[in-house]
């Protein structure tokens, strides 16, 4: 059964993370700009690309740390590291989702500004937050995609560009009016 200190326990692990991820991706996102603007590409112009890479990457190297996490002793070690290289590719990713976020939220800028950031941030966690939804597929979809968009990033395999070709206004040519007022009235 669980008791009120269990309920503050947690209560207080997910207020920490509310609290710390905007923060670390505001690091990310302005430390590392070129990164961030490679991994928002990538999910943007990419997602199932992204989202392919990073499904084998989360469920094999997942499933091996935590085998080995369970194991005990150096191979624990072994089994951690290979669970924070998961999460710092996630990370890179998730710099990228919430640029995008933030971009779609406030519009596009010269600079990047703050708000958008971490308005963007907070979005893509609290949407994770969402009970069963959020937990049970929102989640494990984003931490795949986003480990995808961050093994693109650090490699710096930009997807190919869009062209957009916007349609030129047909010109019909009119015989333009005389700038002399008075030649016109002849």
């Amino acid at each position: 059964m669980f008791g009120i200190a269990d309920v503050y326990t947690v209560f207080f692990i997910v207020l920490g993370i509310l609290i710390a991820f905007p923060g670390m991706i505001a690091l990310i996102v302005f430390s590392l700009p070129k990164l961030a603007e490679r991994s928002r590409l990538r999910i943007e112009l990419t997602p199932l690309a992204s989202f392919l890479t990073g499904l084998p990457i989360v469920a094999f190297g997942g499933l091996m740390a935590a085998g080995l996490m369970g194991s005990g002793g150096p191979l624990a070690a072994i089994g951690a590291a290979i669970a924070i290289c998961i999460a710092l590719l996630s990370l890179i990713g998730a710099a990228g989702m919430s640029l995008l976020i933030g971009r779609r939220m406030f519009g596009a800028a010269e600079t990047i500004p703050l708000k958008p950031v971490i308005m963007g941030a907070l979005a893509y966690k609290l949407a994770a937050l969402f009970p069963i939804i959020g937990w049970l597929f929102l989640f494990p979809i984003e931490l795949i995609l986003t480990t995808g968009a961050g093994v693109f990033a650090l490699l710096k395999w930009v997807p190919a560009q869009p062209h957009e070709t916007q349609s030129q206004p047909t010109l019909i040519n009119m015989p333009q009016p005389n700038s002399n007022p008075i030649q016109q009235n002849v």
